[in-house]
């Protein structure tokens, strides 16, 4: 008995089979955990990649196109997976260069992922939301759903149908003036 091809098993999906997925998923959890290794070393965090990745490819299977001539499933889950690993990565980075900040303008902050959850004054973190509150459209609604709510740059193009370049341009703009709303009130 011959196994069915990737491409079959998308095509599967597709037509109905609600366990085609399932079996992709399967047989690609191993190379879906491999990959986000190659980006952390950190278990519990390669696991969250996993799991991360693993829903992402779930919800976005219908961008895979098996009936194209040069589909290649293995190639769209490496590309979608590490995807997820580098938009963490950039998240972390972005979260430590704001920590910088705070912590230069001795700002307490408590150990935690989420920014929004780690700021230990209550006060600074009502001038902080407030700061953001007052930036411009659509530079407000980036930096609030990448920053405290977590999206990556991908979904708030979807969600606010924007070009990529778009939303990292309104990113830009809003931690720009967002750091000069708050040097400017000596935070």
């Amino acid at each position: 008995m011959h196994s069915p091809s990737d491409k079959e098993l998308a095509q599967r999906h597709f037509g109905g089979d609600k366990h085609a997925l399932e079996r992709l998923i399967d047989k690609y959890s191993g190379f879906i955990r491999y990959w986000c290794q190659q980006v952390f070393q950190d278990q519990d965090v390669v696991e969250d990649l996993t799991q991360a990745s693993i829903l992402r490819i779930i919800t976005r299977i219908h961008q895979f196109d098996p009936n194209r001539k040069d589909a290649n499933f293995k190639g769209w889950v490496a590309t979608t997976t590490f995807r997820v690993a580098l938009n963490y990565k950039r998240r972390i980075f972005h979260e430590c260069k704001i920590k910088n900040v705070l912590q230069k303008e001795n700002i307490t902050i408590v150990e935690n992922h989420d920014l929004s959850k780690s700021l230990h004054d209550k006060e600074t973190e009502k001038t902080l939301h407030a700061a953001i509150d007052i930036l411009p459209e659509p530079a407000r609604t980036c930096v609030s759903e990448f920053h405290l709510q977590g999206f990556v740059i991908g979904d708030i193009c979807k969600a606010h149908d924007m070009e990529k370049w778009q939303v990292k341009y309104q990113l830009s703009k809003g931690r720009r003036l967002l750091y000069k709303a708050l040097k400017r009130i000596g935070i």
